[in-house]
């Protein structure tokens, strides 16, 4: 059903991410692929995330919810 909601994204792992290196830059940022990916928390992962939350609350009976509810991501989740 996540994967129907187009959502798989929110908790499946990237595989090319752990492997590209980060390096710090002059002004102490870092530069990467990597990093960049991680810095931004752009409006459409938010909703992606939404979406698995969604589902996977909606098949969790009460107790398995209970577990489950205070955690912030479908990852988590």
């Amino acid at each position: 059903m996540i994967e129907a909601k187009d959502a798989w994204d929110a908790i499946e792992l990237p595989d090319s991410e752990a492997e590209t290196p980060v390096k710090s830059t002059d002004d102490g940022t870092v530069e990467g692929k990597a990093a960049a990916s991680r810095a931004v928390d752009t409006k459409a992962s938010r909703v992606i995330d939404a979406k698995a939350r969604t589902v996977i609350i909606g098949y969790c009976g009460p107790e398995a919810l209970s577990k489950i509810l205070h955690l912030r991501t479908a990852k988590e989740q």
